[in-house]
């Protein structure tokens, strides 16, 4: 098969330059791996796995770098640079940013525009990556409406999703859900994060928490109900693990030390370690946490 720009491919070393290696599948179809990102032992005849762009001269080049994305998958990307021609993102790679053209910054509906700010460095937003067949370059696309499903939402409450968590609002997270390669618009409300960190950018198992008329998709990072919280009984007891069987964390604690130590709210916590003590997993006093020995 071809050398894939914007893909992983698996190629051979076929030949050495003093800059570096090249890779491909012949001689008719090769690309240089620079230098410093020939695996150590590598040799020619030798099959590796690269990602493959193009450089600031437009010229393919081969890295074992691994971006957050590849050409037609959707992610959320951290704004690096603006300019009067667009914008460019980190996709992960040292050398390379993403560049997003000014004409495929979404501006959303007149509404919209009044009472969101305008795109700032640092902030994330959602682009598909695609190959601009004209120069082979990788940029991104993000007017993502004929991408994102609206209206047959083939989901159910509280079943289990992939997020990919994009810019924060006033009221929580924008997020793109992907479920069998189809995409969603969804949130994640702040009540809903208990203290987690870092969010953005990434992807998480979340569930759907209610399916809004406007085909939005409301979620969670646990399940509804008891079923939900007791999964989290293990975070407890290998934080137990870890600390030679003792805790000083109590139902006493106040809700600050319990998500500082859990990463959950202190309702949760005192029914996960209310049914630990009944299943006699851990005893509970003023002082903490203690397993109880098998």
């Amino acid at each position: 098969m071809p050398i894939q720009i914007g893909q992983y491919n698996t190629v051979k070393i076929l030949r050495t330059t003093p800059h570096g290696v090249y890779v491909g599948s012949s001689l008719l179809d090769e690309v240089l791996l620079p230098q410093k990102y020939i695996p150590q032992d590598a040799k020619e005849g030798d099959e590796i796995e690269v990602f493959v762009y193009t450089d600031t001269e437009d010229r393919p080049v081969a890295v074992i770098e691994k971006p957050i994305a590849v050409v037609g998958e959707i992610a959320a990307l951290r704004v690096v640079d603006i300019t009067k021609f667009g914008m460019f993102l980190d996709w992960g790679l040292i050398e390379k940013d993403l560049f997003l053209p000014q004409d495929e910054i979404p501006k959303g509906n007149k509404e919209a525009r009044e009472t969101q700010k305008p795109i700032q460095r640092g902030d994330y937003v959602f682009v598909k990556l695609a190959l601009d067949h004209k120069t082979n370059r990788v940029i991104g696309l993000g007017k993502l409406g004929s991408f994102i499903e609206r209206e047959d939402i083939d989901l159910e409450e509280d079943e289990e999703v992939t997020a990919i968590v994009g810019q924060e609002t006033e009221i929580g997270y924008r997020c793109i859900v992907e479920k069998d390669g189809i995409y969603y618009y969804g949130m994640l409300y702040h009540n809903e994060i208990f203290g987690r960190k870092n969010i953005q950018g990434k992807k998480h198992t979340v569930y759907v928490r209610k399916i809004r008329e406007d085909g939005r998709i409301d979620l969670r990072f646990r399940k509804d109900g008891f079923d939900g919280i007791a999964d989290q009984s293990s975070i407890i007891m290998q934080k137990l693990e870890e600390n030679n069987g003792f805790l000083p964390i109590s139902d006493k604690s106040s809700p600050e030390e319990i998500l500082d130590y859990f990463n959950m709210s202190k309702k949760t916590f005192k029914k996960l370690i209310g049914n630990l003590y009944r299943e006699r997993k851990i005893s509970i006093d003023k002082k903490g946490i203690q397993k109880t020995r098998e």
